[in-house]
């Protein structure tokens, strides 16, 4: 436009080439003006296109060193990608930063408490899927998903318990008190700790408050938290929660990152609140935060 050439020319006057093939403007300093030219062809107009590819080769047989792929975001980051890698708890990859698509790992290990939260935990289950088709490939570990959102349909590998909380409870509890004997970890993935907290009995509720009392404790027995923010938000009233959960650490899948307080980012711009897309996530380790897309099992990209 006639604005965009005064901006490149730096000039008060509107200015616009001629419509001929090759023409432009340019402002020369030296001798304070600004001046219409034309460009000299390489070839024939009507052969330019074919003496550019001519040059490309030409150019590309005496260069061995190429300019690297523009890395793109998949639109799917499924764990057959991870499958084959070597896994380990402390180094567990959750997603691909949105900045430069490098692999975000999580550590799972230096903390017994780990939570995953969101404002959909329907909508963004198919990373919980993922994360424990990784976990299941870490062979010092038991997986044991205590499902009070009824969402986990997948039992192949691991225990699951969706029923019957109280027993459940009293279960993890034995767990704990043969912590230091276990030659196993076992990994608890609670979907709902608020939601199984609600749905025990009230005697069983003090064996609750003791297992999460003593979490940091725990050299053999981790838990990761994959929960609906209003529920998990309930569970800041507990005695245990505060002592006991670093609120700098954790995972926040899908939008209104910015307006939640479980999971803390006190550095987030304006900028980032405008960041949307699929599989978006959040990996806040001591406070910093990485917007990430963050790891799907297989299934939700061929249900896609």
């Amino acid at each position: 436009s006639i604005d965009d050439y005064r901006y490149v020319v730096n000039s008060k006057k509107k200015l616009i080439p001629a419509g001929y093939f090759g023409r432009g403007i340019e402002n020369l300093a030296n001798v304070n003006g600004v001046f219409e030219f034309q460009t000299a062809y390489i070839s024939n107009p009507d052969e330019i296109g074919n003496r550019i590819k001519e040059i490309e080769k030409v150019l590309t047989s005496h260069i061995k060193k190429k300019a690297p792929k523009v890395p793109v975001m998949p639109e799917f980051l499924t764990i057959d990608r991870f499958i084959n890698e070597k896994l380990s708890l402390d180094k567990m990859p959750v997603g691909i930063a949105k900045s430069n698509l490098k692999i975000i790992d999580y550590d799972f290990k230096s903390s017994n408490f780990n939570p995953i939260i969101t404002t959909d935990p329907k909508d963004n289950i198919h990373f919980i899927y993922g994360l424990i088709e990784l976990l299941k490939q870490l062979k010092d570990c038991t997986i044991r998903v205590i499902d009070a959102l009824k969402l986990y349909d997948n039992q192949q590998g691991v225990f699951v318990y969706n029923e019957d909380f109280d027993t459940v409870t009293k279960q993890i509890k034995i767990e704990i008190n043969n912590d230091a004997k276990l030659e196993k970890r076992n990994i608890f993935i609670i979907m709902g700790l608020g939601a199984l907290k609600n749905n025990i009995d009230p005697e069983v509720k003090t064996i609750f408050d003791d297992i999460f009392s003593k979490v940091t404790k725990y050299k053999n027995n981790t838990f990761i938290i994959y929960d609906d923010y209003n529920s998990y938000k309930s569970l800041e009233m507990e005695n245990w929660f505060r002592p006991n959960v670093n609120q700098t650490f954790g995972i926040w899948l899908g939008d209104n990152a910015s307006t939640q307080l479980s999971v803390k980012m006190p550095n987030f711009t304006l900028d980032e609140k405008k960041i949307m897309f699929n599989q978006i996530g959040y990996v806040v380790k001591n406070g910093n935060h990485t917007i990430v897309k963050y790891i799907v099992d297989k299934e939700l990209e061929d249900e896609k």
